[in-house]
Formats: structure tokens, sequence, C-alpha cells
């Protein structure tokens, strides 16, 4: 419940609130035992980290989480949290980091069938594929996403639209 709640906090923006909610329930989940609760939680403060552009305050957050997923054997959120390294690592610029943990992702995504998060990974690989100039590349991977956003629509969609657009026009 107190995930939730922290969940919530961080959607109206009520950031400090939502980062005491998370440490309460992190607390809460760790005099529990509860060690599938602290992996989400802590995925949850990481996605919370690279949202407000503080990729390398995510990565402990990632590292812990992705240890706990491996301990106990859990691929659903194992595909989120490897997603949410993509973001940091794309944060950072570091691009062969990015494309590691981005294969490490599409696999496990795949497996689980989480494509919301498949579409996250295809646009941060993007991404690199635009930053290191293969702007054609790129495209492909931005419309691979964009089609998986639009079917769900999901709210992410017009800023992968936004990359697409961008660099077809710069062609």
């Amino acid at each position: 419940a107190l995930n939730n709640k922290a969940m919530i906090l961080e959607y109206v923006a009520k950031i400090d609130e939502a980062i005491v909610a998370y440490e309460r329930a992190l607390a809460a989940c760790a005099d529990a035992g509860f060690d599938a609760g602290r992996m989400i939680v802590m995925n949850n403060i990481a996605s919370l980290e690279t949202d407000r552009e503080r990729p390398a305050s995510a990565l402990p957050w990632l590292n812990s989480a992705l240890a706990i997923s491996i301990a106990i054997d859990e691929e659903f959120t194992r595909g989120k949290i490897l997603t949410n390294f993509t973001t940091a690592y794309r944060q950072l610029g570091r691009l062969d980091d990015v494309m590691e943990h981005a294969n490490l992702a599409l696999e496990v995504l795949h497996a689980t069938g989480n494509e919301l998060d498949e579409a996250l990974v295809l646009e941060n690989i993007g991404v690199v594929m635009d930053q290191r100039g293969d702007s054609e590349e790129a495209q492909e991977y931005w419309r691979r996403s964009l089609a998986i956003l639009v079917a769900h629509d999901d709210p992410h969609t017009p800023e992968v639209r936004k990359r697409l657009e961008a660099t077809e026009a710069e062609a």
C-alpha cells in the first residue's frame, strides 16, 4: 500500500512526499522479509530518479533490485529493471552500457510479454543509434517503438513521434 501511495504522490508531482512513502515502503518490506516487494520499490525509486534526470542516483537502486530479481528468479520485474538501466545509461551517455542492457532487456521482455517496456527499450536503442550518427537505424527503432505505443494508447507516444519526425525532417 505504501508503494502505491508513493506512486500516486509521484504522479501528482509531490516528489518529496513520494520519496518518504517509498522509504517507508522499503522499510516495511525489509521488516517483513518481502524481497519481491523490496525489489519493486527499489525499481520504482530508480525510475523516479531517472524521471528527475538523476541517473547516477538510480544505478545503486537498479543494481540492488536486479540482484534481488536474480536471487528470487523473478523475470517480469527484471525486464522493467533492465529497461530502467537503459534509460539511466542513456542519460549518462554510456551508450555501450545502454546496448548491453537493452539486449538483455529485450530478451526478458519478449519472454514475459511486456510490450510497453519493450517500446521504451527500442526508443533508447534509437537514441543510441542517432547519437552514433545512424539516423536511418534510429528511425527504424523509433518506428517499432511507436507502433507498440500507439497500439497501447500510451502517453509516451508524442515524445517518440517527435524524435522520429525530427530525424525524418533532417534526412
